[in-house]
């Protein structure tokens, strides 16, 4: 299990006005996420959100963001059952 804390409530204490829907899209704009997700044994959460979006839009997976082999999120990665092909 990861032990980093979830950057979400991390963000949510230091500026209670954050807002994920508001605010994600920027943040994210500002992050290297090839490279954050580069090692397949870290970032399970993201790296689960980024697969379930990639096979929601139909995309072929890749070894980009190492979503063929990189670990993922226990709790969410039953729903990729959901989107595969």
């Amino acid at each position: 299990m990861e032990d980093i804390r979830h950057p979400k409530n991390y963000l949510g204490d230091l500026y209670p006005n954050f807002k994920e829907k508001k605010h994600g899209g920027k943040i994210l704009q500002r992050l290297n996420v090839e490279h954050i997700l580069s090692c397949p044994d870290t970032c399970k959460s993201l790296r689960t959100l980024f697969k379930w979006s990639v096979l929601c839009m139909g995309q072929p997976l890749s070894d980009q963001y190492q979503l063929l082999n990189g670990k993922l999120f226990d709790i969410t990665r039953s729903q990729l059952d959901y989107t595969d092909q």
